[in-house]
């Protein structure tokens, strides 16, 4: 069953043009554009800072924390939004 779930994602990926699944706050499919480093790099300086990660950016985390990412980077920050809105 595995192999089916990677080969549908791998086949839905491909449609979706590059972009990454994920599921919005009510759990509907979404696609999310660019590779996610920009949001990244921004909650690391807000950690940094010690601030508090404004709405519009825990939304996004959130999405992402629930991306089924492809690449290393990718991965990378679905990791570190998980962290970051936990």
């Amino acid at each position: 069953m595995r192999g089916l779930e990677k080969r549908l994602r791998t086949l839905e990926r491909g449609l979706a043009n590059g972009k990454t699944l994920t599921t919005d706050e009510a759990g509907n499919p979404i696609y999310l554009e660019g590779g996610g480093l920009s949001l990244a790099f921004r909650l690391m300086e807000i950690q940094d800072e010690g601030g508090e990660i404004p709405d519009d950016l825990r939304r996004e985390a959130g999405r992402w924390s629930r991306s089924f990412p492809e690449s290393p980077a990718e991965r990378e920050v679905k990791s570190l939004c998980e962290k970051a809105i936990s």
